[in-house]
């Protein structure tokens, strides 16, 4: 049975319609004009009028002017019903219930949450090959000594990667041979914190620009905790050589990783005059999201109107996608939509939808394959420009899906949410990284070029850049710190997880280095012997934000936003993933209540339902230029008919007319009592109707003034539909 929900206007103050011809009084209420509303008030006589008949004229017409779809007649057989509105004037309101507190959008009963960040710890197995005998070594120092670096081997709360180029001209000066080299040394002019990781890569280098890193080639050939804490020079052996071609210039790649603060070891070094390396120091950031969000402010985004570009890093979780998500929604005043990304929704199609002109919005999509919203990290790019109509999706800087005609402002938003629908629902599970918000399109070049860059002043668009969440604050904050101009934090909420590149990782936003350390590349003759170390790796646990409420008047108020860590139990885990160990976290007990309260009073209002009809199949009909008309017989409900009357009709498939003819005259009885003894209208099952399940016998209580009873039923829909799948079913309606 197909059914539907007519839009409903009210129309306010409208005159009385009455004509009088002989004893009859009309009441003219929806006409043909009234294309689009299908309720309003209509004035009607007052009390002191009593009649024998009361008609309800119903006219139907097939017209072009309709709005419901294409046809001048509808398509679809809709049930449609005509209902008076008994305005009772008896305030009522709903006895509610909410929680004290809530994380995100969940309700537990009970949460530990703790004041300071725990850790999980993860085993890992590291190779290490150590000297058992020299036979035969000499150094190789690149460099002369002139000045010091403390920066290379420093990281605070993050990590440092320094990677440098060692030309094949000054390592052939300095004696360096075609061959393996199975030590490198650096002097350490003065201690330090000693990285808690140190990850050395070398590769021969390739062309490419003195500002970006090199990630072709690099082979791993040390991964250790070194002993720099000391003054002098400290030898690292590599677990493997790295055997140098004699004709290529060498890179070295330096990453460090410290969860502590405080200055590393000076390393000898030698400014060059020219680019000889670059560094990069700090975290990368990401925050994994599952039931969570993140509140932006809406002020940065109020500044757009005609064009926009979003773009951000993220990997879904393949164990939860896909699903319906949104990874962000902004909405206006009205609650209406102006940005959304479903990233995927739940049929694995990618949704972009931008503007808002009060009707809708503009729309593309696309189907997805699993690997492209899911897995490993993805860059997407949303633009959207009203001038040309033209919305575009860019998927690792390339153009993924486009459409055109899309002309609706953005302007108006008032509220934004990351990683969830505008109301905490729907939410993204998986990792998000470097938003960034700009009030242009953005084209394909920029894009591609600076997609796994933090934006600055040689950004093209760095005047146009509104939002920037690199979301690489430390573990303690529950806030995310924009650095675009208007720099309005973001507030965390729920149970989101900070995570951190490897120090291998860093790359967004190195700075060009003339000052390189001072290396000796050592080639000999060893006796090695082989092992392995067990290493433990600190992966950093939830955050716990908690939202609490209080009662108002009519209403639950937030009251307070409680930031803090997840506590219970931190484990331990092997390296092949399986807990071990763990221990308690000292943290606070939360214990969940309801808050009750009623909601606003409204006025009881009593639905009655007059008349009802199931719309034809219309395409290709015509029932006239006058339309068809029928009349209901509604005598009995002629006391809800007297002076401000408010009424509903029809659906927008077809015109209708709708007037009231009341005849004068003695009623043919007088309704001391309607009563409905299942309540109002619904819609149940053949089957339910069948085993009593729906409308079960009830006694009814009889008015002690009445002489006469009768009993009224509608009944419509489409009874040949099987409820099981079997057939002869339960039930076969009849005339």
């Amino acid at each position: 049975m197909k059914t539907t929900r007519p839009l409903l206007a009210l129309l306010f103050a409208l005159p009385l319609a009455l004509s009088a011809q002989e004893d009859t009084l009309r009441v003219q209420t929806l006409t043909f004009d009234s294309i689009t509303t299908r309720r309003g008030w209509w004035q009607f006589p007052d009390t002191t009028h009593t009649y024998r008949k009361v008609l309800m004229v119903h006219t139907l017409k097939c017209d072009a002017q309709t709005t419901q779809d294409q046809y001048a007649c509808g398509e679809w057989d809709y049930l449609t019903y005509s209902y008076v509105y008994d305005h009772t004037g008896v305030l009522d309101s709903v006895a509610m219930t909410h929680p004290f507190f809530k994380v995100n959008q969940a309700e537990p009963p009970v949460v530990e949450q703790a004041a300071s960040p725990s850790y999980d710890l993860y085993q890992r197995w590291a190779q290490r090959r150590t000297v058992v005998q020299t036979n035969f070594e000499t150094d190789h120092i690149a460099g002369q000594g002139t000045h010091v670096d403390a920066a290379t081997f420093t990281a605070q709360q993050g990590g440092t990667r320094g990677q440098y180029r060692y030309t094949a001209a000054e390592l052939s000066a300095v004696g360096l041979q075609p061959g393996a080299i199975d030590l490198i040394r650096f002097n350490l002019l003065s201690g330090g914190v000693s990285p808690e990781r140190l990850i050395v890569r070398m590769g021969h280098a390739v062309p490419g620009p003195d500002s970006v890193y090199q990630e072709s080639g690099l082979q791993t050939v040390y991964d250790l905790q070194p002993a720099f804490s000391l003054p002098g020079v400290r030898t690292l052996t590599l677990r493997e050589p790295f055997v140098w071609d004699g004709v290529s210039d060498i890179v070295l790649d330096l990453a460090i990783r410290n969860q502590g603060t405080g200055a590393g070891p000076a390393l000898s070094a030698t400014d060059l005059g020219v680019p000889a390396g670059l560094l990069q120091s700090g975290r990368e950031g990401h925050i994994r999201v599952n039931d969570d969000r993140v509140g932006l402010d809406p002020a940065p985004f109020a500044q757009l109107d005609q064009e926009v570009t979003l773009m951000f890093w993220c990997a879904g979780d393949p164990a939860a996608l896909p699903a319906n998500t949104s990874i962000l929604e902004a909405v206006n005043a009205q609650g209406e939509r102006v940005l959304n990304i479903h990233l995927p929704w739940s049929n694995g199609r990618i949704y972009w939808d931008a503007g808002q002109d009060g009707t809708g919005y503009d729309r593309i999509d696309k189907q997805a394959t699993a690997a492209e919203y899911a897995g490993g990290p993805t860059h997407w790019a949303f633009t959207k420009n009203t001038a040309t109509g033209t919305l575009r999706i860019y998927r690792n800087g390339v153009l993924w899906h486009s459409g055109t005609g899309a002309m609706r402002s953005l302007a108006g938003i008032t509220r934004v949410v990351l990683a969830a629908n505008a109301n905490g629902g729907n939410p993204y599970a998986g990792l998000i990284d470097d938003v960034q918000v700009f009030g242009t399109e953005l084209d394909a070049a920029t894009i591609a070029a600076w997609m796994d860059r933090r934006p600055g002043p040689a950004h093209p668009a760095y005047g146009d850049l509104l939002v920037h969440l690199d979301l690489d604050e430390w573990v303690t904050d529950p806030l995310a710190q924009d650095h675009g101009p208007s720099a309005l934090p973001a507030q965390l909420f729920g149970t989101p997880q900070r995570g951190y590149a490897t120090p291998t990782d860093l790359r967004r936003a190195p700075q060009v280095r003339s000052l390189r350390p001072d290396v000796a590349f050592v080639q000999g003759s060893y006796d090695f012997a082989t092992d392995s170390l067990l290493m433990l790796d600190q992966q950093p646990r939830p955050l716990l934000v908690l939202e609490t409420f209080q009662v108002g008047v009519n209403e639950v108020l937030p009251q307070d936003t409680v930031p803090g860590h997840a506590g219970g139990h931190g484990y331990t885990y092997d390296p092949d993933g399986m807990a071990i160990d763990s221990n308690l976290v000292n943290s606070t007990t939360w214990s969940n209540s309801e808050l009750a309260y009623f909601g606003a009073p409204f006025e009881v209002i009593d639905r009655y339902e007059v008349g009802r009809y199931i719309t034809p199949y219309g395409i290709g009909l015509s029932l006239g230029p006058d339309g068809f008309t029928w009349v209901y017989d509604v005598t009995d409900y002629q006391h809800l008919l007297h002076d401000s009357v408010d009424f509903s009709a029809g659906n927008q498939q077809e015109l209708i007319d709708v007037r009231f003819e009341l005849i004068e005259g003695t009623p043919p009885r007088e309704v001391v009592r309607m009563q409905r003894p299942w309540g109002a209208q619904a819609s149940h099952s053949y089957a339910a109707l069948s085993d009593d399940s729906r409308l079960p016998p009830v006694s009814v209580d009889l008015h002690p003034l009445a002489q006469q009873w009768a009993m009224r039923t509608r009944l419509t829909g489409h009874g040949h539909a099987s409820n099981d799948g079997t057939y002869p079913h339960c039930c076969e309606w009849k005339d």
